[in-house]
């Protein structure tokens, strides 16, 4: 014969059994915590990565730009060899004739120092952190990121996809300069708070020595 309500036992194996569903899901909860911030550290530190190194192959690309390359000038600017001003393996410098005296006004040929004409990325030893340099000003690019030594690497390619390696702590030669057709670009660097990694990797043909070709061997 069945009664009304529940006794106290089974009240009591009712809680029981609540309480030890609950601490179960409390302590999962941690772990799945920090698998969500860790997943969200990584996405946050590749798209970092990721629009460091497009705006680094954005500079690249359009080095040497030199609208007016009046060969009759000798204080002129030469895109040809003027553009890639430094590269090294950690370190690159790229120049351009954007504009005249100032920002507002036509290319003149000529080679502004202190302005967006000359900029140059390198790996800052006392920040852990990547540097952009425009006009000798330098700014950093990203925040909450370690970048270990050697965690900025350029790779210098000629028009037949053969590597140009820069001298240890050197910069490549100037005529080795001029044969570049494309720069890679590696980042490899650490979330500040959870020390996870990533890499990433990006590759930008020159677009001012698209006219370089790779030598064809004779018959």
């Amino acid at each position: 014969m069945k009664t009304e309500g529940f006794t106290m036992v089974e009240l009591l194996v009712a809680s029981a059994a609540a309480l030890l569903v609950v601490a179960m899901m409390s302590s999962l909860y941690p772990t799945h915590a920090r698998a969500f911030a860790a997943g969200r550290d990584t996405q946050e530190l590749r798209a970092t990565l990721r629009r460091v190194a497009d705006g680094i192959a954005r500079e690249i690309r359009g080095l040497g730009f030199d609208p007016i390359d009046d060969p009759s000038d000798p204080s002129g600017f030469d895109g040809a060899s003027d553009g890639l001003a430094v590269a090294e393996a950690a370190r690159i410098e790229v120049r351009s004739d954007l504009h005249g005296a100032s920002p507002g006004t036509a290319p003149d040929d000529r080679l502004d120092w202190g302005s967006s004409e000359r900029v140059s990325f390198h790996r800052s030893t006392s920040t852990q952190g990547i540097l952009q340099a425009i006009g000798g000003f330098a700014s950093p690019l990203c925040d909450a990121v370690v970048v270990r030594e050697g965690g900025l690497r350029f790779r210098y390619l000629d028009a037949c996809g053969d590597e140009l390696v820069p001298p240890a702590g050197a910069s490549l030669a100037i005529a080795e300069r001029r044969r570049v057709a494309a720069v890679e670009v590696t980042l490899s660097a650490e979330h500040e708070a959870s020390r996870r990694s990533e890499t990433v990797v990006g590759r930008t043909a020159l677009r001012n020595r698209l006219a370089l070709r790779c030598p064809v061997a004779g018959p």
